[in-house]
């Protein structure tokens, strides 16, 4: 049997997914900042008194707030545009945790087949070292996989409600 010593250890698995959890949080912060900004910049019109200044001060203020909202909007589209990417990453990534769970699962069934005729009590006792180590890995890999998710689930549901912001009238 050859090794693949290409594929990553479980604290690399884990590291990759608490890496990608940690930065789709700095990129909800990003856009969160941009929508917190979104909101003041639309509460300002409403905030304003009309019949203040002169006319042409007070076209020039709407325009001016107008382009301050357009602004912050494409900057928000940017920096929802950059979490989109990472959680696209970490999508690719329990994709990846899922496969490789599933390939240990069915190396899981390929030992127990072979064990099941073996008689040699030590050769036995290495096969179910084999298979415990199988286990551990499909364990640990659904774990990290829960995790993948559980940050997907929670930075999905803050997404939303900037999204409702960004795209909410003034």
């Amino acid at each position: 049997m050859v090794r693949d010593t290409s594929s990553p250890t479980t604290q690399e698995l884990n590291d990759r997914g608490d890496g990608l959890a940690e930065e789709m949080r700095e990129h909800i912060k990003d856009v969160n900042k941009v929508a917190e900004d979104i909101q003041a910049i639309r509460g300002l019109l409403e905030s304003l008194e009309l019949g203040g200044g002169t006319a042409d001060a007070a076209e020039q203020v709407e325009t001016s707030v107008e382009a301050a909202d357009d602004a912050a909007s494409d900057e928000f589209d940017r920096a929802d545009a950059e979490y989109k990417e990472v959680d696209r990453q970490n999508e690719e990534h329990q994709s990846e945790l899922q496969d490789r769970s599933d390939a240990s699962e069915r190396n899981l069934g390929v030992i127990s087949d072979v064990t099941a005729p073996v008689e040699t009590q030590d050769a036995v006792t290495e096969l179910r070292e084999a298979k415990e180590a199988l286990v551990e890995s499909v364990e640990a890999l659904k774990e990290i996989a829960e995790h993948a998710r559980d940050a997907h689930e929670e930075n999905e549901h803050i997404r939303e409600g900037l999204r409702q912001i960004r795209h909410s009238e003034g």
